[in-house]
């Protein structure tokens, strides 16, 4: 059983070095994580049992996946390691991409915030003490049902300015802001219903920035996979082809080990927020064990373009959804500190 278990996962860790090439390929490489855990494990037991060869091998396979994670776990080790370890043989953090600033000048810190809310939840004080809490300038919703669009509404004392776009089934997008908007405006992207995104532009600091609430299918089968890979290269579109930075946020149903997170990357010439949080857990949400949430997957991402740069990001509590919100904070070029006037052609 343990070999043809060490087989089982040595396959999956194969096939996942194709990703992007194939849909297999992809879903292999989401389960990288999961992958190198149940690896370690196994090479432990079969040690244990003196059975040395098939450990050995075990071991190596781990190890090829723990290479492929080395990006992400290694911000997570300094902290691990005892006092009287030399610095020198500790793993260099991570660094977190920098923006170029399109101005020089002062910077305005924008807090901005996604949370899948999941049409089946049905605890809307939670969902909005969580905002209130956290305190964004723009939140973005996904799976925003009728109902949650009233309930969400009722943020309006504070966040007045809000677009929900429906979409096909529950792949409706809302957002919310305690800036002015000058234009708000749904986008198809062809790949995840009627509306797939919601396009909104802010001048926090005297500069316009647009904001991209987006998300995408879940790629289970090959044809959803199709439609969200559609989806992304016209999300890499947009934002290549901004005037201006662009701050995109929402579910995506991609993870970061899913070779297509890197074409996104690349072609959009998008940064990632969580690029030195480490391994980063937004679904299942109530995966724990005891106490603390096990690794699982990180669908929900913020990413932007040049011209801003991160200061922070984390996750938010949960909220009964089936995914945690996250958070960041990015520092965007402002004319003079403070907000700038009201340009909106909305009203609240």
């Amino acid at each position: 059983m343990a070999v043809v278990c060490v087989a089982l996962l040595g396959l999956l860790t194969l096939l996942g070095l194709l990703s992007p090439q194939t849909w297999l390929a992809d879903r292999a490489a989401d389960l990288r994580v999961q992958t190198a855990l149940a690896l370690g494990l196994l090479a432990v037991a079969l040690g244990a049992t003196r059975h040395l060869r098939i450990a050995a091998g075990t071991t190596g396979l781990a190890l090829v996946n723990l290479l492929l994670l080395w990006p992400l776990l290694s911000p997570g080790l300094r902290p691990l390691a005892p006092a009287w370890w030399p610095p020198a043989l500790l793993p260099r953090m991570a660094t977190m991409p920098q923006g170029v600033p399109a101005t020089l000048g002062p910077q305005l810190a924008l807090r901005v915030m996604s949370t899948n809310v999941w049409y089946r939840n049905r605890d809307y004080a939670a969902v909005r003490a969580a905002v209130r809490a956290a305190s964004p300038d723009i939140a973005v919703f996904l799976e925003v049902t009728p109902r949650w669009a009233q309930e969400l509404a009722v943020l309006r004392d504070l966040w007045p300015y809000q677009r929900w776009v429906p979409g096909r089934g529950h792949d409706a997008v809302m957002v919310i802001s305690r800036l002015p908007w000058r234009e708000a405006k749904p986008v198809v992207l062809g790949g995840a219903g009627e509306a797939d995104a919601v396009r909104v532009t802010v001048m926090p600091g005297g500069y316009p920035l647009d904001i991209l609430g987006v998300h995408l299918r879940w790629p289970v089968t090959p044809v959803t996979a199709a439609a969200r890979e559609r989806a992304l290269v016209s999300l890499a579109g947009l934002a290549r082809s901004s005037a201006h930075p662009l701050i995109l946020l929402g579910d995506l149903n991609l993870t970061p080990h899913d070779g297509q997170f890197a074409r996104l990357l690349a072609a959009g010439r998008l940064r990632n927020c969580a690029a030195s949080a480490g391994l980063v857990t937004t679904w299942p949400a109530w995966a724990m064990l005891a106490g603390q949430q096990v690794p699982g997957l990180q669908l929900d991402h913020c990413l932007y373009t040049r011209g801003l740069t991160v200061e922070q990001f984390a996750l938010g509590p949960q909220v009964g959804s089936d995914h945690r919100p996250i958070l960041a904070t990015l520092l965007v070029p402002a004319l003079r500190h403070g907000l700038a006037p009201d340009h909106s052609t909305f009203q609240p």
